[in-house]
């Protein structure tokens, strides 16, 4: 069901969500970092109610990720969002767009999954550093 959506990325991507939710999110990926909720809600907007826009961030440097998700009031919006925009150009970019899977993280499991990935924190700007290099 989810190629008669219009996920012609041939990745197939999470099923189409159950009728009689509140919300149905959308997943946005491949998106300019410049990218403002303004935007994307004017973009989908087109195909029905938005409920919400959201652009996660990574936790550590607060920038954005490069992708979001675009919560529908209907089911049929969000239907009609990913038949109209998977593949479109925004930015230069060309959208990947499909059902979104699982639920919104918060930051601290953001933070958590990108530790994970041994992507470590922050460091400040020097101090003890070149004591990891000394060799005697």
């Amino acid at each position: 069901e989810a190629a008669a959506m219009g996920d012609r990325s041939g990745r197939g991507g999470p099923p189409t969500p159950e009728p009689g939710q509140d919300y149905y999110s959308v997943y946005i990926r491949n998106l300019p970092f410049s990218i403002t909720q303004e935007i994307l809600r004017d973009v989908f907007a087109r195909h029905g109610e938005v409920h919400d826009v959201h652009i996660p961030k990574d936790y550590y440097t607060g920038q954005p990720r490069g992708f979001a998700y675009v919560q529908f009031d209907n089911i049929e919006s969000g239907r009609e969002a990913i038949r109209q925009e998977e593949g479109q150009l925004l930015d230069g970019r060309q959208m990947q767009v499909s059902w979104a899977a699982g639920n919104r993280k918060s930051g601290r499991e953001m933070a958590a999954k990108d530790s994970r990935r041994g992507r470590p924190p922050e460091r400040d700007s020097g101090g003890d550093y070149d004591r990891y290099d000394r060799h005697d």
